[in-house]
């Protein structure tokens, strides 16, 4: 379907949902009567639209106005906006799977040419020589660039220059670079902020054309930042006074052995536009009135990320840990006063069945331009020598008209499928025609409640399965 009409009918579904609130916000003979038809006219439009309506559009308008129409029901709303995204796949750069040696790929994202593409950029374990009698190391990181969304890889891949920025002993740096990115000293571009194995925060100042050149440590109350080791720091303003805030995750030494981990949040306060300044002592940031990581087991070097994941105005958290998960936390607060819920954790599928990631490193952000929020995930691999990295797609609305109209209900499973797909009807189904992305027919069945989808390549098809007279429309994923 054309943009413009794709447009036409998303601003049609949007009226009528409006209208419909109208309604009942002022019932009479006319409205009470007229109410159904609308309803039955947004079932349609919806059924038309849902599988180009992206997640932003759910978050900030969909799932309102038919909550508010009562067309369904805020369990079904919810589900669609915990994050969900496709099956993982090895990112790939000029061609070949992007393989980071060194064992993990700690991530960050960032837009240095305010062009709207965004650059992920990976920091790789280095190796050192020496220790005992000193050591030095030469932190690497690697920015990839010019995603292009047909093939599914970065065209470009480049080393970030650091102007030979050597670490040694007396730095407290070490083997892992953990990098962020934040205009530190207020010149309108951003310096890459690196954590490491110790516990301190290495400023590298931008020259304005990403040539990064050691300054200082990262300080609060005018001392260095010392906060456990595995630092990993994000920056934003997760107190809405323009200015950025630092989430850092840490792991330190427990008191009765071992090693614990926890989640600080230092507050900003120099005000917009001006060099970063911590005035105050962190505090452990909280989520459901516990410490962030509580109740999570495994919750080891945490490596938080924050964005507004269901575009409601303020920050919601996600965090990787050691044991390769990753978890959600749906900020309910607002822009100026965060309040994060109870921990999700993200369900996620990877390409190859048997990777087992560790070290999980979590960006969220639309790296293919198609509106819904992607998730990539560097890990360290199975062997500890080798950095991966992972994009996992985010999806479009998948509620269909049977979560709007429960009576005539038809599920799929499983989805995504190898061979045969089953479907789930109290009713007949009567006639399945499955459709390619370009509405071409590619396979047709009838009187049957099992189909083999074997002979389809790979890729997502659409079917339509009629029962009783009603059709029901399901996206299917062909692995």
């Amino acid at each position: 379907m054309r943009q413009y009409l794709l447009n036409d009918k998303k601003n049609k579904l949007k009226q009528l949902l409006l209208e419909i609130k109208r309604r009942k916000n002022s019932l009479n003979v006319y409205n009470v009567s007229s109410l159904d038809r609308i309803k039955m006219s947004v079932q349609r439009l919806f059924n038309e639209l849902r599988f180009s309506i992206n997640q932003k559009e759910w978050n900030s308008w969909v799932y309102k106005g038919l909550i508010a129409a009562g067309l369904i029901t805020s369990s079904v709303a919810e589900a669609q906006q915990t994050p969900s995204f496709d099956a993982g796949t090895l990112i790939k750069a000029n061609g070949s799977n992007a393989y980071l040696n060194g064992g993990r790929a700690s991530l960050s994202v960032a837009d240095f040419d305010n062009d709207g593409d965004v650059e992920l950029i990976a920091g790789i374990r280095t190796a050192y020589t020496g220790y005992d009698n000193g050591y030095t190391a030469n932190p690497e990181f690697k920015m990839f660039s010019d995603f292009d969304a047909d093939s599914g890889e970065f065209n470009l891949r480049t080393d970030v220059n650091t102007n030979n920025f050597t670490i040694t002993n007396d730095s407290y740096f070490y083997s892992y670079a953990n990098p962020s990115f934040a205009d530190v000293d207020g010149d309108g571009d951003l310096d890459l902020v690196a954590g490491d194995f110790t516990n301190k925060l290495a400023v590298l100042l931008n020259d304005g054309n990403q040539n990064f050149t050691f300054d200082s440590y990262l300080q609060v109350g005018g001392e260095d930042i010392s906060s456990g080791n595995f630092t990993k720091s994000v920056f934003a303003d997760i107190d809405g006074d323009g200015d950025l805030d630092m989430i850092l995750g840490e792991r330190h030494s427990a008191s009765g052995g071992g090693y614990e981990s926890q989640v600080h949040l230092y507050i900003n306060t120099a005000g917009a536009g001006n060099p970063i300044k911590f005035d105050e002592p962190s505090t452990i940031l909280q989520a459901n009135n516990s410490n962030v990581g509580v109740g999570i087991s495994g919750f080891h070097m945490p490596a938080p990320f924050l964005v507004d994941y269901d575009n409601d105005g303020d920050l919601d958290l996600f965090i990787g840990t050691n044991t390769g998960k990753v978890f959600y936390f749906e900020n309910a607060g607002t822009a100026t006063a965060h309040s994060f819920t109870a921990p999700k954790e993200v369900a996620l599928d990877f390409q190859y069945e048997g990777f087992y990631g560790t070290m999980a490193s979590p960006v969220v952000a639309d790296i293919d331009g198609d509106g819904n929020l992607d998730l990539i995930v560097g890990y360290g691999d199975n062997s500890d020598t080798s950095g991966v990295m992972y994009l996992f797609k985010g999806k479009s609305v998948t509620m269909g008209t049977d979560d709007l109209d429960k009576n005539n209900a038809i599920s799929v499973y499983p989805n995504p499928v190898s061979d045969v797909l089953h479907l789930n009807s109290k009713n007949d189904v009567e006639q399945i025609n499955i459709f390619n992305t370009v509405g071409q027919k590619v396979l047709s069945f009838k009187d049957s409640k099992s189909i083999d989808v074997s002979s389809l390549p790979a890729g997502v098809y659409i079917m339509n399965a009629t029962s009783k007279g009603k059709t029901t429309t399901k996206k299917i994923i062909k692995k």
